[in-house]
Order: structure tokens, then sequence, then C-alpha cells
């Protein structure tokens, strides 16, 4: 068990911490972070108020959400990977976790921690269950996971799906979290207008008629709950009533003046960029908000019913006044005129992203304590924030986390909860506590218990008790056990109490069927005495159960006129209204079109779960001051226009100003993690209403977009339009053919739709074709053809397809409705040629054309040579990104099957590598694309793959080091004697030292040495030497495999993994290569989430083969796997020194490496048992450290052998909790 004592964890020192910890700007503006208790300092807080540490790093790092369960342990979800650069690299990374923090002494401060789940990809839902118990949401999914500790040790032992909600993509900031237990026995989340109900070990899922919100969400005392929309920049909204109902808003229910924050810190880095910035560059206005909750607590009276909003961007926590009087709710702020927040902080990296209720009584808020708080999506190079996050270095404070207590100068701690022991007899008392927490957590624990044995207590408590709140859990505690006592439920519609009337209305609810709508008669006898709040809930519920319109409009009659000028009664009528009319439209609309109407209700609903709260609910973007956050989809011409450039704005995202105007959103983030048919979806609804009309977008165009296009970065308005929203005037330059009747095309492009036309002159038959052949290659994004004067000579059906050759050909369109003028849809593909071809024809007709135009721009050429074997055909050139993507296979040498040796090599030199031109800033790998040869890289550049597994660079398929003519090996020069020639001559001519010239990616010799060179997302597959190298370059590696897939003996060639320079970093990365895996030679290696095939010839760290300055590395969640040998001999260990003095020193913050007790390592005397390190230079060292809160985990026959100096501390090895050492997780080979 991975457990973290610290016993008095807030009286850490500040001399214990990081010497950056000092003060919150330097001179030169960069930010620093603060210690725990210098930041506790910095808070203000109002009314006598204050904060105190519960928790704090090293215990909780990047934390997000908390939540107790009824024992009062606090399970934290933290986000390790989130932003942890200002790219976001790496962020996708499955390696976050979930921990459980417990106060053993109750003194209020956490002292123990355990890691309960891990390897989860950035956790956003955490619902504690039973004991050891708790249900799970990553980013990415709607899937939920049931994560259970079965033998009580602290840490998850089994995981289950238990529900499949299938995949969500999109931003990470903008999908669904939440999921807390209402108080009608539902989980409810955010962004999705669905509710969830946890059922014998499983999920069942209701759909609802609303879903929104962002981060979190509150609920108060009778289960409304409380929104908030960061991007929106909606501090509160859809709490007037339950939300199973829908959104029902009221004007003024938010009192003006709301939305202004109040900061006292003035760093500028707030996505909206200067308008939502004062003069004294403090936040203005609401942007963050995050994490809301209506505090319950019994500690602090002074804040019952308080909400409160979190707002990481301005560093501050809002307290609200809820006010609910004639049936409405109304908030306040009550510092407003005195212009203050409850809590603010001076440190601009207090980022509260989380509030809640405790079993204490008092409030707890989650500070996830960083530099950056926005998603990647809007801190890109060019960006406004990337200027601010670069001036101040906010992307270098990461790993915090604190949580703190709010509460009051004298508040005592009560007793510790510990529901999971206490009988059922005890948690229906529990119902009638002062504090919310244990209300909730009591009827959470009796539902989950299906112990229907106090049944008759709740009975009476539902009746009898004093208290209000006491009798409302008892009636939902009944429903959530499946009790229905109509008796019951009707003399509780009777309670003076509208927190109880209104509840027995809602679980009378389940009684009205189509057969029996008895319950709906006593709902009208009940309005003659009903107040507001009772009225209101039966005019819901008779929507809700979805009465007959007559009996509709009956109760909306008779509400309305018992309270005419109610202006909630008002509301909940106009929202009723609009959802009955949205429903009648939507089964016309089906009775037209089924599929298309399927398709327009997923895309409504996808559309007010993500898109409106910026482009506004009615399509014409949520106002902001003066402004929009986002532009309006009304009547808006790119919405219904061209794909090409509509699909790219929501693949790749759109900046800049749009025809001249900014907005305060900032950009139009991609939403491309999300599936085919989400997008397909949602831009057919957005172009089939608001105003606009086009055609359905369907899931295979979407996919065909993702092909197509390589670039990965935002587009402008300006390159969109200048790329693929002009009609080509070069007309006249083009070339035409047809299988039939090959003249009169000049009247094509004439201009004129008259009777003069291209006519085939015979009848249409299957095969007829006709073809255009362009003068260079172009983008196209449509065909415009008509045929409208010759209308009964147009097409029956055809098919189109595009060619850059002439000969290989790629279909792109089937036509199969007779029209007489066609808007063809082809994406921007590129092409030179293309070719209409009938799918069916007509015995009476012949084919004519009128007019044909076409929609896009000639193909950008790079102004530079490329490598004689790239070419238009199989590249794509993006200026504006410095871009090149290879899109189909190649190969940079003569023939890939043949074994060439050094020499040969060096002859051919050009036709084996490729120096990559400094002008191409990023070079991209398709999907599916295997290049063979070399890449050199010359400038600061990055090479990236579209797909890690099926982006290649390739070697060769034999023997890595090639023989000559005699079958010696390469001894031509030893570069270890200067240059002077071998002990032993060999064939080759080329030096050993040059070989790293023809791995699979390495660095020019002459390339800046003060640059990071990135690669990413693709696998290097046998390499002729290394891999990857350069020992004098800094690489960034992250997401990439090595692999050695020759057959024997060819497999045991001296291929390495890889060589880097000074800092270099090696992330995400599988290695399977029969020589050294990675070289330590160079000062401050960092390697992280890596895995290692341990092959017989090479060490998975090799720390030099000759004399090497003293250096630094850290390996961090390292997994060695044993891989494959000769009668299980090994030529090196774990960690070699094969010549030369080296001094290394290393930290393990993380580690895996097991042997079987028979292995043998060949290099020491008498090939004894196999070592865990091999120093063959006497003057050598290796000092290992440890993080001796991560695994380490050993096994193998011996330690060290050989006669340097070895210093591994003897308490290292931590062996618990070992699974949780993944090394790369899902990073094996697909072959």
């Amino acid at each position: 068990m991975k457990i973290l004592n610290i016993s008095t964890f807030c009286k850490l020192l500040v001399s214990l911490l990081p010497a950056a910890f000092s003060s919150t700007i330097q001179a030169n503006e960069q930010v620093v972070a603060l210690s725990p208790q210098q930041s506790l300092a910095t808070m203000v807080v109002q009314d006598g108020f204050k904060m105190e540490l519960v928790a704090h790093e090293p215990m909780v790092e990047e934390p997000v959400l908390l939540s107790f369960d009824a024992k009062g342990r606090m399970y934290v979800a933290e986000m390790l990977t989130y932003m942890q650069n200002a790219d976001g690299t790496g962020q996708m990374q499955p390696t976050s976790r979930i921990k459980r923090l417990e106060d053993t002494n109750n003194d209020g401060i956490m002292d123990t921690a355990t890691v309960f789940a891990d390897n989860l990809l950035l956790p956003r839902m955490v619902l504690p269950l039973a004991d050891g118990q708790i249900i799970v949401r990553e980013t990415n999914t709607l899937d939920l996971l049931l994560i259970e500790d079965t033998n009580g040790d602290g840490v998850a032992d089994t995981r289950k799906t238990i529900f499949e909600g299938g995949k969500r993509g999109g931003n990470l900031e903008h999908q669904p979290s939440g999921l807390i237990w209402g108080i009608d026995n539902w989980l409810y989340v955010t962004y999705t207008n669905r509710r969830y109900k946890f059922v014998d070990g499983k999920i069942i899922s209701q759909d609802m008629r609303y879903g929104g919100g962002q981060w979190g969400l509150g609920q108060d005392e009778v289960g409304r709950h409380y929104f908030t929309k960061a991007g929106a920049e909606k501090p509160g909204f859809s709490f007037q009533f339950p939300i199973v109902y829908g959104a029902v808003p009221i004007k003024g229910e938010l009192a003006e003046g709301f939305s202004e924050v109040f900061p006292i810190e003035y760093i500028p880095d707030v996505q909206g960029g200067l308008p939502r910035v004062r003069e004294d560059g403090s936040l203005n206005h609401f942007t963050g908000v995050a994490g809301p909750s209506v505090y319950l607590g019994d500690k602090l009276p002074e804040l019952y019913g308080n909400y409160f909003v979190p707002e990481p961007v301005g560093n501050l926590v809002r307290r609200a006044i809820v006010d609910r009087k004639n049936g409405y709710t109304t908030i306040t702020h009550p510092y407003q005129a005195q212009q203050k927040e409850f809590i603010a902080s001076t440190d601009s990296s207090f980022r509260p992203v989380w509030s809640e209720t405790g079993p204490d009584g008092t409030l707890y808020l989650v500070d996830m304590y960083r530099g950056i708080i926005q998603e990647g999506n809007w801190t890109q190079k060019g960006s406004y924030l990337r200027e601010v996050i670069d001036k101040y270095g906010l992307d270098k404070i990461i790993g915090g986390g604190r949580i703190y207590r709010v509460t009051k100068p004298g508040v005592e701690r009560g007793e510790q909860p510990n529901m999971f022991a206490d009988s059922s007899e005890k948690l229906v008392e529990y119902l009638a506590h002062k504090n919310q927490w244990w209300r909730l957590n009591a009827q959470k624990q009796l539902v989950l218990r299906k112990d229907t044995s106090v049944a008759a207590n709740l009975k009476t408590m539902a009746l009898k008790h004093q208290n209000p709140l006491a009798r409302l859990h008892a009636l939902w505690t009944l429903d959530g056990l499946g009790i229905f006592d109509k008796n019951l439920i009707i003399q509780a519609m009777q309670d003076p109490h509208s927190y109880v009337n209104t509840a027995a209305v809602r679980i009378s609810e389940q009684a009205v069927t189509k057969s029996d709508q008895s319950m709906i008669k006593i709902w009208q006898s009940l309005l003659k005495q009903a107040d507001i709040e009772l009225a209101q809930q039966i005019l819901l519920s008779v929507f809700y159960v979805q009465t007959s319109e007559q009996t509709q409009n009956r109760f909306t009659k008779l509400v309305k006129q018992k309270y005419p000028d109610s202006k909630s009664v008002k509301a909940i009528v106009r929202a009723m209204d609009y959802l009955v009319a949205e429903e009648k439209a939507q089964a016309k609309l089906a009775g037209a079109n089924k599929e298309f109407a399927a398709s327009m209700a997923r895309g409504k609903q996808n559309f007010n779960s993500m898109c409106a709260s910026c482009h506004g609910a009615d399509g014409k973007g949520t106002k902001a001051g003066d402004g929009l956050i986002a532009p309006s989809f009304a009547n808006n011409k790119r919405v219904n226009g061209d794909l090409a450039i509509l699909g790219r704005i929501v693949l790749q995202g759109l900046i800049k100003p749009i025809e001249g105007k900014s907005y305060l959103g900032g950009m139009m983030a991609s939403v491309g993690l999300n599936s085919d048919e989400w997008i397909a979806d949602s831009l057919t609804y957005i172009r089939n209403n608001f105003g606009n009309s086009a055609s359905a977008v369907t899931p295979e165009q979407i996919a065909d977009l993702r092909k197509i296009e390589p670039r990965t970065t935002p587009w402008t308005l300006n390159e969109l339009n200048a790329r693929f929203g002009n009609k080509l005037s070069n007309r006249n330059e083009w070339k035409f053919n047809a299988s039939h009747n090959p003249t009169n095309f000049e009247s094509l492009i004439d201009g004129q739709l008259n009777w003069n036309r291209w006519d085939s002159q015979e009848k249409q038959a299957v095969g007829m074709w006709f073809q255009i052949e362009l003068p260079d290659a172009h983008y196209i994004s449509q065909i415009d053809m008509d045929c409208r004067d010759a209308s009964r000579l147009c097409a029956r059906a055809f098919d189109v397809a595009f060619s850059l050759d002439g000969v290989d050909w790629t279909p792109v369109h089937k036509q199969i409705e007779f029209l007489d003028k066609h808007n063809i849809q082809t994406l921007g593909r590129k092409t030179r040629f293309i070719r209409f071809v009938l799918t069916n024809g007509s015995s009476e007709h012949n084919w004519a054309i009128t007019e044909l135009n076409l929609i896009g721009s000639k193909a950008q050429a790079p102004n530079f040579a490329l490598h004689p074997a790239l070419n238009a055909s199989n590249t794509h050139w993006d200026e504006s990104t410095k871009t090149l993507s290879i899109n189909r296979s190649v190969q940079f040498v003569p023939d890939s099957s043949k074994t060439w040796t050094y020499a040969q090599m060096d002859k051919l030199k050009d036709q084996f590598y490729w120096d990559i031109p400094c002008e191409i800033k990023t070079l991209v790998i398709d999907k599916n694309v295997t290049v063979t040869g070399h890449l050199r890289m010359t400038c600061e550049q990055t090479i990236q793959g579209k797909d890690r597994f099926s982006s290649i660079i390739y070697g060769t398929p034999t023997k890595a080091w090639a023989r000559g003519e005699n079958q010696k090996e390469d001894d031509g020069t030893d570069c270890a004697r200067n240059g002077q020639p071998a002990k032993v001559a060999g064939d080759d001519i080329l030096h050993d030292c040059e070989k790293w010239q023809y791995s699979g990616i390495s660095v020019a010799n002459n390339a800046p040495n003060n640059a990071v060179y990135s690669i990413k997302n693709l696998t290097v597959e046998n390499a002729r030497t290394y891999a990857i190298t350069s020992i004098r370059h800094t690489f960034y590696i992250d997401g990439v495999n090595i692999l050695n897939t020759r057959e024997y003996p060819d497999f045991q060639s001296n291929s390495d993994g890889i060589g880097g320079g000074e800092g270099t970093v090696i992330k995400n990365t599988y290695i399977d290569t029969w020589d050294d895996s990675i070289k330590l030679y160079r000062e401050g290696m960092h390697v992280e989430n890596v895995t290692i095939i341990h092959n017989a010839n090479g060490s998975p760290f090799q720390l030099g083969w000759g004399k090497k300055p003293t250096t630094n590395h850290t390996l961090k969640n390292i997994k060695i796997v044993y891989g494959a040998s000769k009668n299980n001999r090994f030529n090196l260990p774990l960690f070699a020194n094969s010549g030369g003095k080296v001094d290394a020193h290393i930290n393990i913050d993380g580690m895996l490496a097991e042997y079987d007790s028979s292995a043998i390592l060949s290099k020491c005397t008498n090939s004894q048992a196999m070592p865990l390190v091999y120093l063959k230079h006497p003057q050598s060292q290796l000092t290992i450290t440890f993080n001796q809160q991560a695994p380490a985990v050993f096994t193998a026959p011996a330690k060290y052998c050989g006669e340097g100096q070895l210093v591994w501390p003897e308490t290292a090895a931590n062996s618990a909790a070992k699974e949780s050492v993944t090394g790369c997780l899902g990073c094996e080979p697909k072959l």
C-alpha cells in the first residue's frame, strides 16, 4: 500500500520547499510559487472568517475536485498531466490518479494519503458509494467506472465499466463534470441532458429536457441545482426549479452587476484578453467560474444557504446571498458596494476550482495552485494568453495543490462520521441532522443498503418529525428504497412546508400512467389551497408526465388565474410552451425525414450542451457587456456555405478577428476530439436553424476531412477564404476530355446559361465520362455544375473522382439525386484531374453540361527544394504554419530490400537521407505512411506523426551494421584512437563515429545548439544505427515507439535507441531494440513514462562507452520488461558503463525492473549471475537516489559487477503498489 504519513502536515517549514518558493513576482516579472503558508498569508477573507490548510503538496498535486465518503475520508482527483507546459504536451496520457486522504486524529489536518486509483486519464468525476467504492469518469469518455478496494488496504484492486456511454471529445474544459448525489437519488452531471441512478451495481440513465453547466454544480436543500458556465461567463443559472423539468430562466435572477468581480491580483491572464481586464490588470468579470456549491453546514450559520463560486482566473471566491421569495430565487453579492470579494488573494497561483460542504460542517475549497489555468486551446503561440504566460513565466508553476477549510475562530470540531459502521436506525436519525452533508449521506447509505426494515421509522419521520428537512429526506429515502405508499404521499402533499409538499408531488409523478390519471385529479384538488411553490410544482409535474395538451392547458389556466402577476409562473409557462413547440416540430420533421430528424435532434442536444454557452441559445451570440463572446450563427453565410471551410473551423479551430471584429471568447477552439457523428450532427443542426438552410453534413464527410487535412493548429478566416473560398479564374487554362464527343468544351466556361453547351452526342450510358485537367495541383472545395438550360439532358447519377497524376483516382462524391444544378462539396482536396463518371443512364437523352465552375485555389508549393522522392502528389505544404506533410509512403533509398554497406551508403548518401530544409518548421508523417530512409534536422524543428503506430520512419529489414565482401564489420577507423586505423581493418570506409548520420532521425552537426528538436507520436522501426540521436543537441521526445522487428539472426543487429544532448526529455515512449536503449551521456536528461524491452545485447541505460562528464538525470515511472536473449545470457545489465570513466547521478521516481533468477551477464568474470549495474572503468561511479514516495522494484540475481563504485541505498527499494509503475501505458506496438 502506498501511504504518505505526514503527522504535522500543515507545519512543514518553508525551508523544506524549493528555493523558488520565495515571492510572488521577481524583479524580471517572472512569477514564482509561494509556499502553502506564504500563500495562505495572502488571503483576504471578509467578516471575521478565516482559512486553514487541510492538505497541500506533496500530499496532493494538481487537485481538481474532492468528495467525502461516509467515513469522512476525502477522495481527491489529481489531473497530473494537465497543462504541464504552455503547449499542453502529453496531456492525454493516462497517468493521473485519485487519492484518498484521511484525518486519523480529528485535528482537522489530513495526515495520511493513499493512491486509491491511478493510471487514469484526467479524472473529472468522483462519487463515493459504499466503503472503499467510488464511481469515476475520466476525460474523453461518457463511460462510468466502478473502482473498488476489496481488501481494505486503501488502494483499489478492481475497476469495471458499469455504464458504457461511448467516447466524448472536445476540449477537456468543455466536458461533463459533477456526478453529485441528488436529493431525489439520481446522479447529476453538467453538459449532458442525462441523469443516472446506481441500481444493483449498475448504472441506469434517463434523458432530461436540459443539460448545462461546466465544471461542477451545486445543490440546495430541496435539490435545485446551480450551474455555472466559464465559457459563457455565467456565474449561476438554471437554479429556479429542479433541472429535470428543463431550464426556466427568470429575468433579474442574478442581481445587476453580479458578474463584475473585484480581485486584488493584477496579472491579466484571462482568455478574453484586454476587454476583460481593468487598467490595473485585474479581471473585471467572471470568466473561469468553477466548482460552485451551496453551503449547508452547521458550523457557520451566517453562511447557511449562501452560494459560493470559485473564480480561478481572478484568484478569488465569491459569496452570494440566495433569497427565495414569491416562488423564485434571486442571487446578490453582499460586498458589491464595497467592491470586495469574500476571499481574494494577491497570489496569482491561487486557483480555487472546487467548493463543498464538509462533514465537519465547514466549507472546503480546492486550490489547483498553478500558473496556467486555461487549457491548451487558448494558450497557443500567437495568442493573447501565450504572451502573458511567457511574460510572467506562468508555465513554470506546476505540481502544486492545496485544500483549505473556511471556518471562524472558536468553531469546534464535531465527531467524525463512520456511517459505514452505523446501524440503519442510526442513519435514519441522521436525516434530521443540522448539517446537510450528514442528511444526504445518511440517505445515500440507506438507499445503497436497500434496507427496508427501517421503512416504518421513515414513514413516521416523514409525517411527524418537527424538522421539515427530516420529513423531506425521509420521503426521498423511501422513494430511493422503492417504497411508494400512495396514502403517505397524499398526506405529505398536505404538509404545511413547501419543501415537503412539493417533494411529495414530485414523487407522485410515478403514479401517473396513460391508464391511471387519478393522481392528476388529486393535484388539481390541491391547487385551491396551494401556495405559489406548490402550485408551480404541480404545473411542472403536469408537463413532465406528458399529459394531454388539454390537461396542460387546463392546469396552466388554473395556475395563472390563481397567481396572475407571478413572474415565476409566467417563466414556467413560457419555458413549457417552448418545450411543447420543440417536441411538435421534432415530430413533424421525423415524419418527413426520419434520419435527418434524428441528426437534428442529436445536433440540438450537442449545441445546447457545448456551443450555446458562447454562441447563445438563440444562435445570436452570448452577450458580454457591449460585445459578444462568440459570433452569431443567425443567417450566417459561412454556416450555410462551403464545408471545406466550416469543417476545418470545427476540427482545427479559428483565431484572430473575424471580418475585422474581435470576440471575448478569444478564439474558436477545436472540437475535433468529438466523434464524426457528433460533429456532423452539430453542423447539420446549425446549418438548418437560426435562419440557415443548407445541406446536412454526414459523419463520412467529417472523417474525410480528418484524413485530408494534416493541419493541427487553428486557422485564420483569411487563410481559409484564400485557400477554399474563391472561384478559380484560370478557366482558360483548363483542359477537357470526354469519352464521347471531346469537343465544344469552351461552352462550359463562357459564363452563359443558354443553348451553347457541351453534349455527349450519344444517349447517356453507364461508364460515360467527362474530365477536367487543371494546369497545376489545386485545392478544390466545391464544384458547381449547371445544366439548367437543358435540364432534361442532365446526368441522372454520377461519381466524381480526383487524381493528381491522371492515373490513380480517388472517389470524392457520389451523386444519386437528379438535379439541374449541383453544388458538390469536395472538402478542399488537392487534385489536378477531375473526372465525372455516369453511374446511371438514359435511353432517351444525351448527357449535357452548360456551365462549370470550381471553388478553391492553386495548391501551395514550397519555394525550396525537396528530396527527389517528394513531390506534390505525396506531400502537402502549408506556408502559414511552415508545415510539410508526407501523405503517401516514400523511400529515400534506391532499394529498401537490399543490405547496403556503409561504403555504398556514403557514395549514395543523398539517396539515403534528407536534410530537412530550415524553411520547414514541422514535418508531419500521415497515418499509414512509411518513410524509408533517414531524416536529419537542420534547424529547430518538429517531426511528428498523425498516428503513433502507423506513422513510421523505417530503416532496413536486414542487419543494420552492414558487412562488406569479406563479411567483416565496419572497423575501418577507430574513433577512440582519434581517426587512426583500427586494429582490424574491415571493408567499409565510413568512420564508426559517423554512423549516427544514418540514424532514423538525427540532427546535423551545424544545426543550432541552443534549440530544442521535437519528435512526437510516431514509430522508428529497424533503424540502421541509432533510432534517434545527436549528443550535441537537445531533444524533446514524446509518444514515440522504437522497434526492431528484424528476424533472427538479423534482429541482433546493433541498432541503438536514443542518444540525446543536454536537457533531453524522453516521455511516453516504448523502446524494443537490440542494442542500448537510452544513452545517458549528457547532463540533465529526463526520462518519464517509458517502457523498455531489455534485449540481450544492450543496456536500457548506457552511461558511457568512453569518458563522460559528471551528469545528473531523472528517471520517472520506468518499466523494464525482460526481453530476448540466447540461453538467458545478457551482454549488459540495467545500467552499464562499457568503457571510459563516468560519474553519473540518477534519481529514480518509480521504476520496475524484474529479471529471471537464471539470467547471466557475459561481461562479468566467469559469466556471473545477472546484476543490475555494470561499471567497467575502475574510476567510474554511479550514484542512485530514490523518491521514497514512489515504488521502486528491482528483482535480479545480483546488484553489481565491475571495477567502479556504486552508491545504492539499501533502504531505497519500495515494493508497495508496484502495479502503479506502468511505464508507457497503452504504447505497445500493434504489429
